[in-house]
């Protein structure tokens, strides 16, 4: 009765294993999760903290550190710190209502329609391979989704030894039980071997307890 009962527990326990495997899924249910997390950001006052790092033949050359705060309806905050070398750099800036304050490296805030200029993504082109995953755990007791992308492209820059290899992207998502985004990993660069130019690893908290933003009290126009 012991062993059959042993055996019980051993196929139950590779059943639970098999299942919690990550299973294949279409690209449109990926993009679909990703779309309604980013919405119910939008929903909810948070925090994200945002860290990437630059690669250069796994060597580590810089770093760029973000932090973004939104309380519900209009008021926002972005600290973003750089890091190249010995040099370290730092804006910040609020927005309340229409009104935003902008300061550096812990200077005088100002005044200013904008604060930074926005950078221009590109889209990956010449795509050889993509493939999407999806897995359901259990984390500190809640439902945990699990959402994957990895793509493989041509490399289209750099020098002639690296064009001759082939670049990845992947996307790790992690998502609570209402759907919204908690966690997020980006990863690309060189494959044969796989070898990262850059890593992003964001964290959202929703409404934290401490959450703050007021405008600064000493500003001048700029």
């Amino acid at each position: 009765m012991k062993k059959l009962f042993l055996v019980f527990i051993a196929t139950f326990l590779s059943a639970a294993s098999i299942c919690a495997q990550p299973k294949v899924i279409d690209g449109e249910v990926y993009n679909k999760a990703w779309r309604s997390a980013i919405t119910r950001d939008r929903n909810s006052s948070y925090r994200k903290t945002e860290r990437i790092e630059y690669f250069d033949n796994d060597t580590l050359t810089s770093s760029e550190d973000w932090v973004y705060e939104y309380i519900k309806p209009d008021k926002r905050r972005f600290v973003h710190v750089s890091k190249r070398s010995d040099r370290t750099t730092k804006s910040e800036w609020i927005e309340v209502g229409t009104v935003t304050f902008c300061r550096r490296n812990d200077g005088e805030w100002e005044v200013s329609r904008s604060c930074v200029g926005g950078g221009s993504g590109s889209g990956i082109s010449d795509i050889i391979s993509e493939k999407f995953t999806l897995e359901n755990i259990i984390e500190a007791g809640k439902k945990v989704a699990i959402y994957e992308q990895y793509t493989t492209h041509k490399n289209t820059y750099g020098s002639e030894k690296d064009r001759s290899r082939l670049r990845f992207s992947h996307s790790k998502l992690w998502l609570n039980e209402k759907g919204k985004m908690t966690r997020e990993v980006h990863r690309n660069g060189l494959l044969t071997p796989e070898q990262p130019s850059s890593v992003t690893t964001t964290d959202i908290q929703y409404e934290p307890a401490d959450l703050k933003i007021e405008p600064p009290l000493v500003v001048r126009q700029k």
